[in-house]
């Protein structure tokens, strides 16, 4: 609700608590044996996730009043920066 200024503590809260379990669960697949993508080995997807990397921070009111916390943290992907000439034939 527009102007519902009571709630925000609330929603800050249940938006935190949300986002702390979701970097749970990526810290809980972290030490996983086997890769929920088959084919795939887990430490392509995150090859390395740090909790202590993780930075919060409060947003909003955003659009129409819409606020809560986001979560950054890095994600390291290796770039692939093989030469293909095939791709540079004019």
């Amino acid at each position: 609700m527009i102007d519902d200024f009571t709630s925000q503590p609330l929603i800050f809260q249940k938006t935190f608590h949300i986002g702390m379990q979701i970097l749970a669960r990526i810290r809980h697949d972290q030490y996983q044996e086997e890769s929920m993508f088959v084919g795939l080995e887990k430490e392509v997807l995150l090859p390395i996730f740090d909790p202590d990397s993780v930075r919060w921070e409060m947003i909003g009111p955003v659009f129409e009043n819409h606020f809560g916390v986001i979560f950054r943290f890095p994600v390291n992907l290796v770039a692939d920066l093989e030469y293909d000439s095939e791709k540079w034939i004019l």
